[in-house]
């Protein structure tokens, strides 16, 4: 398995989990994940456009991953890296949007944390099987 198909595998996990989760508990955590209103001042943006910064983001935290993995070098400093990241990065881009049909509660914060907790499993298994 290739750093490559390991980003785009994670970006769709990521985001696949964030969508059932929306669906059963109504909330707006897959359609965050893409927002980039505040980058485009537009209210609408193609969602290939979305998905494609999303997975290019999942591309580079599969190389950093898969490039300490290569290095003999421990993975858990840099996933709690982004467990905590995770954790900082839900309210802030609650801030940023500009729809206001984001907002901070636990149900969308739960929802937010267990798409990207299935993330960083599905990437350490990944790079894992990837040596």
């Amino acid at each position: 398995m290739t750093k490559l198909w390991t980003g785009i595998i994670t970006a769709l996990i990521l985001y696949d989990t964030l969508v059932i989760y929306d669906t059963l508990f109504g909330t707006h955590t897959a359609p965050l994940l893409l927002n980039i209103d505040f980058l485009t001042h537009r209210p609408h943006v193609h969602i290939l456009l979305e998905f494609a910064l999303h997975t290019f983001i999942s591309l580079a935290v599969a190389w950093i991953a898969g490039s300490l993995y290569e290095r003999g070098r421990s993975l858990r400093p840099f996933m709690i890296g982004l467990f905590l990241f995770f954790i900082i990065l839900f309210p802030l881009m609650v801030i940023v949007a500009e729809s206001p049909v984001y907002i901070i509660s636990p149900k969308e914060f739960s929802g937010w944390m267990i798409g990207h907790t299935f993330y960083l499993i599905t990437l350490y298994l990944l790079m894992r099987k990837m040596l």
